[in-house]
């Protein structure tokens, strides 16, 4: 694994610097399989860089002002970024399959269409994330903390640690409608800006806003029977307060 010293760090982020500005001598930074650990990475803007295989655990990604990481488009897969400082990071587009991303701070972040395919996210911080359009089939969720985050559009088939069911799509939106089944808590579209509500909540919702439209009703009315089918088996799968003690 290529270590890079304080100096040639910052010359090969100058040179991407370039690239990104479209000047002369500007060269795409190259950072695949480096060691980066505990790097401190602040004002770096490594948009569309290479950072496949590299380690950054631990790497402080937040600029002097306290803004977050520029790291849209960028290449990290298999990149080592547990404990790293993500917040409030673009991470637009960016391709983070199979990233390690335990532990790893990332609330606020922009993850929009990013690509999390089987990423280890386990007990990340994402509050506040934004994950509209990304795909987390497959990623490892366990004990990542989501309140607040945008998961609109999110695939999250296959995922592991958490009891999401989606489906979709459907709607005036034909768009994917997601139930956090341990949560209660149901996301579609912007209701209740992006926060959503329980399914009760949801009911009474549909049968305001599709009382005349059959269709989306039949369609909704579907999702919700499947949700309540899916809250009836966790709560069956709970353990009794008896059997607890």
């Amino acid at each position: 694994m290529k270590t890079y010293s304080p100096d040639e760090l910052k010359e090969v982020i100058r040179l991407h610097a370039l690239w990104l500005a479209g000047a002369n001598g500007g060269v795409r930074a190259n950072l695949s399989g480096a060691n980066l650990s505990g790097a401190n990475l602040r004002d770096a803007d490594l948009c569309g860089a290479d950072l496949c295989d590299a380690d950054l655990s631990g790497a402080n990604l937040i600029d002097a002002d306290l803004n977050g990481a520029h790291l849209s488009g960028a290449y990290l897969c298999d990149a080592d970024l547990s404990r790293a400082y993500l917040i409030d990071a673009d991470l637009i587009g960016a391709n983070l399959n199979r990233a390690d991303l335990r532990d790893a701070h990332l609330s606020r972040a922009d993850l929009r269409d990013a690509n999390l395919r089987d990423a280890n996210l386990c007990g990340a911080d994402l509050i506040g994330a934004d994950l509209n359009g990304a795909h987390l089939s497959g990623a490892y969720l366990c004990d990542a903390y989501l309140s607040g985050a945008y998961l609109i559009g999110a695939c999250l088939s296959g995922a592991k640690g958490i009891n999401v069911l989606q489906v979709g799509p459907i709607g005036s939106r034909r768009a994917t409608t997601t139930y956090w089944v341990d949560e209660d808590r149901v996301q579609c579209g912007c209701w209740r800006y992006y926060q959503g509500g329980s399914l009760e909540d949801f009911v009474a919702r549909v049968s305001q806003e599709h009382a005349d439209n059959p269709r989306f009703l039949a369609e909704y009315n579907a999702a919700i029977a499947q949700f309540r089918v899916a809250r009836e088996d966790a709560a069956a799968l709970k353990p009794s307060k008896q059997e607890e003690v």
